[in-house]
């Protein structure tokens, strides 16, 4: 809970992150999918099932041996769609085309989304499962798996389900939900407030939908456009989908489980030895129609050098796709983050043992690790412990922990109440401090609130209100209110 509350990170890193795909960004309708028709409350604001036991099953994907897509040898998005097509997250057609820019939708979007968690086997398992909602005869029968897999694991609810229209193209505020999901980010993204997006088309985005796009934005799921447009009633193509989900599965670890990767230490005929990163040595052998990149770019095996870093995608151990990066520079650095900058592009310097500052990039295949666990760019901060592990200049991974001084820190914030939301049994409180900052506090279960020395109640708390906070960490623990509405009442010790 403690990472969903941090302060979020400068809004530079957006605007960096929008001249960074190709594709266009999300939005909203006034009858947008998820939404139940039956007149009750919204059933967005439900919450959804998240479970908490996701990573029980064996995570599998189809891989595709020989993959020949014939349309996409010249597409910006040309190595993204062969990753996901070779390991069957998004399939190609049978006259071996992939219409990249062909629109995705609905349904297709959340079976892609199932897919990139490694679930298929669970979906295809699932397939004889009766759907109980309303127009479930939209669901075409081979697909009823995927849906109710996509269901047990929060992706859409049964009430959602009701007006989801499978056919309709999916929009693209309608994947940053889903992929925020994915990512199992739906409470954070609910306790988000999302009004200061930097989209000169933010007034598009449903009001409820817009934690889910800020969050998408902050995992470097998705993007929008240089002229700072998200463009969120836009359809999501096929291309598109493929580098997101690309991203969803760096940004879960999915394709740490997936791929072999490493540095080429030798090349034979059919055969590639790779030094792991634990210092061992694999000799992996070579599918006979293996799929080369390098630097981004279709390759073959004479394009292959000693000391490329490499990725590579297994089927019954032969390699069937590599995707290599020429190193011109590699480092390895431990110290202390100096400074965390949101870019553009974003970066992190790291002050190194003898005095010296190193500054590296930062992108969506970075892998950050904070105290152990798996994080995004903004619980990066000055004066934690790192070892960084980057090649030309770009961080591949970042390990850090955090300072002693942080858990448990006390200070006061005085500032005013911008938001007050009750989820899941606590009382989250947002602040506008005197710097303008705005930060995010757990109601502590037995803080102290107060209106002129007398004791008061939670309901008290409104947007507006002046406020005094005593806070260890991310928890209030005692609150003052300076200006409270009079016909409120307050209730003496």
């Amino acid at each position: 809970m403690r990472k969903l509350l941090k302060t979020l990170i400068p809004l530079m890193l957006a605007v960096f992150l929008f001249g960074q795909a190709a594709g266009p960004a999300l939005a909203a309708t006034q009858n947008p999918w998820w939404y139940a028709q039956t007149g009750e409350e919204d059933s967005h604001q439900k919450k959804p099932k998240i479970k908490q036991s996701r990573g029980q099953f064996k995570h599998q994907f189809k891989i595709a041996k020989g993959l020949k897509l014939r349309d996409i040898d010249h597409h910006w998005a040309r190595e993204a769609i062969a990753q996901m097509s070779t390991l069957g997250v998004i399939q190609g057609y049978p006259d071996l085309t992939f219409q990249p820019e062909k629109p995705v939708t609905r349904l297709e979007a959340l079976i892609m989304a199932v897919r990139a968690l490694g679930l298929e086997e669970e979906a295809l398992k699932a397939k004889d499962t009766p759907l109980a909602f309303k127009h479930a005869e939209q669901i075409p029968v081979w697909a009823r798996g995927y849906v109710a897999v996509a269901v047990e694991q929060g992706l859409i609810s049964e009430a959602e389900l009701e007006g989801f229209r499978p056919k309709q193209p999916a929009k693209r505020y309608e994947v940053a939900m889903l992929m925020t999901r994915a990512l199992g980010k739906d409470t954070e993204a609910r306790l988000q407030v999302g009004d200061d997006l930097p989209f000169r088309d933010v007034a598009a985005i449903p009001e409820w939908a817009r934690g889910y796009v800020r969050l998408a934005l902050r995992y470097n799921l998705m993007l929008g456009d240089p002229d700072k447009a998200f463009r969120p009633q836009e359809p999501v193509k096929r291309c598109e989908m493929a580098l997101l989900l690309l991203r969803l599965m760096h940004q879960n670890g999915m394709l740490d489980k997936e791929m072999v990767t490493g540095t080429i230490a030798g090349i034979g005929e059919n055969s590639l030895t790779v030094t792991l990163s634990d210092g061992s040595a694999r000799e992996i052998q070579l599918a006979e129609e293996v799929l080369i990149f390098k630097d981004r770019k279709k390759a073959d095996l004479d394009a292959l050098q000693t000391g490329d870093q490499v990725r590579i995608i297994l089927a019954e151990d032969q390699a069937v796709f590599i995707a290599a990066t020429s190193v011109r520079e590699k480092v390895e650095a431990e110290g202390v983050i100096d400074a965390v900058y949101a870019g553009p592009p974003p970066t992190v310097s790291l002050k190194l043992k003898d005095g010296a500052l190193k500054t590296f990039t930062i992108d969506a295949a970075t892998k950050i690790v904070v105290d152990g666990e798996r994080t995004s760019f903004e619980d990066l901060e000055p004066g934690q412990e790192a070892e960084i592990k980057a090649v030309n200049g770009l961080a591949l991974v970042i390990k850090a922990e955090k300072a002693e001084s942080e858990e448990g820190e006390e200070e006061e914030v005085s500032g005013t109440i911008k938001a007050v939301a009750f989820i899941d049994g606590q009382t989250t409180l947002t602040i506008i401090d005197k710097e303008g900052k705005e930060r995010t506090f757990i109601l502590a279960a037995d803080a102290e609130i107060k209106i002129h020395g007398k004791k008061a109640a939670v309901a008290l708390l409104k947007e507006g209100a002046k406020v005094e906070a005593e806070v260890k960490g991310d928890l209030v623990v005692k609150l003052n209110l300076e200006e409270v509405e009079e016909e409120e009442t307050t209730e003496e010790d």
